[in-house]
């Protein structure tokens, strides 16, 4: 791909490949990326850049959250932020005008939104290697000095329907920015050093007496309401007042409650104001900083309720089903510590969701997540309750925390050396990684080591999987369809002998065998540029 026209101060555009995580997420149009669902997208955009001074714009259409480098080697996942990467090997110039890097963030460069042109420009032959900022072509206060010596641009699709157009993508002749009276270095090798407030509480007036008698636990508050405090990141960007939170300026705000729920039923209920991204459940040793997301300390010790339906856990599998909330709305979440296992449960507008969480964690808290300026929501309800009003009836569905979350019948398919026999209530991985490759849900392929194999398209209710042996072959050969679409990922020297199966994990789960039959010729060709080959018997 190319960018616009040269002008007299440009050597040459710079011709780009995007890395999609994945191309059910984004559609490209030309220069044009927008994001078609609701998982994270965070584009990268090769080559990476080493020498020379270069300039990447882009224009902002819908929602860009924001933009920035990283330090190379980088790869994105499906579904994952920009700092998966790790905080001190990326720069982040966010919608609101801050750079966040290394847990910092530094004001005082402009906010850009729709219609916006933002700019990033490298110069590596600088000494030191700096980076700067532009919005609609003017220079910003703040810059990056010590700029790793190899690093790529990218791009942060949030949500569906957010997108850009990249517009310059090239090499300058000499720099435009000056950096001169008013601007401000920050070293990226320093790492800012930057004083930013740790989270405060902000304690509501009429229970500061309890709170000084009592723990932060369910375990010792009577039936009725709890005693609690937000833990708000930063006062400079959130503002508390009595039961309502309201953020002050666009910037992701991660607000945990402190109270610990460890005993009882407890039942916490928010208004949707304006804007409540998300709200959920989070392990006891999770603590938020500035600029973090619900899921900076790991998928594995979160739930998240999406305000649009979605629940998600490990897997970046969005779990669908549970209704949206939108302004105005009540979304509820009730804890029960007290069942076996322990149950979270999903309400909006008092109707319970048919998606619950299983198996949660023996002490957790409640949070609630806003990012745009003005967004709010007023806490209704925090309470423990003698009776759950949960009945996880005949259409409910339980997802169980600690475990990949896939929606589908089927979990898992693959095949097994021809020794191996599944017992009652064991998992395909049971058997050793050896003896087994899986292909699961999400797409991905595993085998030795455990390493979860991308690039195979996933699939879900409805999908026809199709494997396709060649064991005529020297190097026997299996290879995967989805709806008769050939898989990139595929597997070579398998053993002589191996087994299909199927693995169904939640009652009711099923499905039907279309065919079983042997073919005189595959008509299969592995091309080197499209397929990617992974040997049985080596760790992948």
């Amino acid at each position: 791909m190319t960018s616009k026209p040269l002008s007299l101060q440009v050597v040459g555009n710079v011709y780009y490949i995007p890395v999609v995580p994945h191309p059910d997420d984004v559609n490209i149009s030309g220069s044009v990326f927008t994001s078609k669902s609701d998982n994270h997208s965070v584009i990268l955009f090769e080559p990476p850049i080493k020498s020379g001074i270069v300039k990447f714009e882009v224009q902002a259409n819908y929602q860009l959250f924001g933009l920035g480098i990283a330090q190379n080697p980088a790869k994105f996942q499906r579904n994952e932020g920009p700092q998966v990467v790790g905080k001190d090997r990326m720069i982040f110039y966010i919608c609101n005008g801050q750079i966040a890097f290394a847990d910092e963030g530094i004001e005082g460069n402009a906010e850009f939104d729709k219609g916006n042109y933002v700019a990033l420009e490298l110069n590596m032959d600088s000494n030191p290697r700096t980076l700067s900022f532009f919005i609609d072509d003017e220079e910003q206060k703040n810059y990056i000095t010590g700029i790793p010596e190899s690093v790529s641009f990218w791009v942060f699709l949030f949500e569906i329907n957010s997108s850009f157009k990249v517009t310059k993508f090239e090499r300058l002749i000499k720099p435009t920015a000056l950096h001169g009276s008013g601007t401000k270095a920050t070293s990226f090798q320093l790492k800012a050093k930057i004083e930013i407030e740790p989270p405060k509480i902000v304690k509501q007036p009429k229970i500061v007496e309890q709170q000084q008698k009592r723990k932060s636990s369910c375990e010792q508050v009577p039936r009725g309401p709890i005693p609690h405090s937000a833990l708000v990141p930063s006062l400079e960007d959130t503002q508390v007042d009595k039961d309502t939170v309201t953020m002050i300026k666009s910037g992701p705000s991660t607000i945990l409650f402190d109270s610990v729920i460890k005993k009882g039923i407890m039942k916490f209920e928010v208004l949707n104001i304006n804007s409540l991204q998300f709200v959920g459940i989070a392990d006891e040793s999770v603590q938020y900083g500035r600029y973090e997301e619900p899921q900076a300390r790991g998928w594995e010790k979160i739930v998240e309720y999406f305000s649009f339906g979605k629940i998600l856990h490990i897997g970046h599998d969005f779990i669908r089903g549970n209704a949206e909330f939108n302004d105005g709305d009540r979304v509820a979440l009730e804890i029960n510590m007290d069942s076996n296992p322990r149950t979270l449960s999903f309400f909006v507008n008092d109707i319970e969701q048919p998606n619950f969480v299983t198996d949660i964690p023996s002490a957790v808290r409640i949070w609630a997540h806003l990012f745009w300026k003005d967004s709010s929501f007023k806490v209704l309800k925090f309470e423990s309750v003698t009776e759950p009003t949960a009945k996880h009836g005949a259409i409910s569905f339980p997802y169980e925390y600690g475990e990949f979350w896939v929606q589908g019948d089927i979990k898992n398919i693959g095949i097994a050396d021809q020794s191996v026999i599944f017992g009652r209530n064991e998992k395909p991985e049971t058997k050793g990684m050896e003896n087994v490759v899986i292909y699961n849900s999400r797409g991905r392929i595993v085998h030795i080591g455990g390493k979860q194999i991308e690039g195979n398209g996933s699939f879900g209710p409805e999908d026809i999987i199709k494997l396709e042996f060649n064991m005529n072959k020297d190097n026997r050969t299996l290879t995967f369809f989805i709806n008769d679409d050939v898989q990139k990922n595929y597997i070579s020297d398998l053993p002589p002998k191996v087994k299909f199966w199927c693995h169904l994990k939640d009652k009711g789960s099923s499905f039907k065998i279309i065919s079983f039959a042997k073919f005189s010729d595959t008509g299969v060709e592995h091309k080197f540029f499209s397929s990617s080959k992974y040997k049985w018997g080596k760790k992948w």
